[in-house]
């Protein structure tokens, strides 16, 4: 096995990222918007390692997650990045549910947004951000038929999970990290 180099975090995968671009239009598939460009992996390669460095051993230690993750935003598959953490999440509430029971979500879900606020600075410091009931997905899968500004309801959640971390240690964590999400959903992003 060869050594590796140690490169800047920032221009660490530019030139495979853009190879990657170069194949997929030689082959004639879709090639515009699959890498984020490179002002958004900037902003990876500059706040990943420090939030990394932050976070315990322990949790490090089988974090496979987070090294899929680490490796889909580098190359500017930021969907994958996503997918990673959604992938580990859902693996940690089946455990949580079969050690816990199922009812323990349907109760959380259930609750109104206005009952469920007694816990909202708890959570924020927990888990650095904050989700209301109305606004977790089976509630948002639950009414989505029926909502004919969809797209601007997935909007303002992921604004509000941002604003929920407002003036704590994970606000810079979450500062533009929805941002292509939101313009998406917003219609601002052109899709090729």
């Amino acid at each position: 096995m060869s050594e590796l180099t140690k490169v800047n975090s920032i221009d660490l995968v530019d030139p495979q990222a853009q190879r990657v671009v170069e194949f997929l239009q030689q082959i004639g598939l879709p090639f515009e918007n699959i890498i984020a460009d490179q002002s958004a992996r900037n902003i990876i390669g500059k706040n990943l390692p420090t939030y990394i460095e932050s976070l315990p051993p322990e949790i490090k230690r089988d974090a496979r997650y987070l090294s899929k993750f680490v490796v889909g935003a580098g190359f500017g598959l930021f969907d994958y990045s996503l997918n990673a953490i959604w992938n580990e999440v859902v693996i940690d509430l089946r455990k949580k549910a079969i050690a816990y029971g199922i009812d323990i979500f349907f109760d959380s879900a259930a609750l109104s947004d206005r009952d469920a606020e007694f816990g909202r600075a708890d959570t924020v410091k927990e888990k650095g951000f904050y989700i209301l009931p109305s606004e977790l997905f089976a509630n948002v899968v639950k009414n989505a038929k029926n909502n004919a500004n969809l797209n601007e309801t997935l909007a303002a959640i992921f604004r509000d999970i941002e604003n929920s971390a407002k003036g704590t240690e994970s606000e810079d964590d979450l500062k533009g990290l929805f941002d292509e999400i939101v313009a998406d959903f917003e219609g601002q992003n052109e899709k090729a």
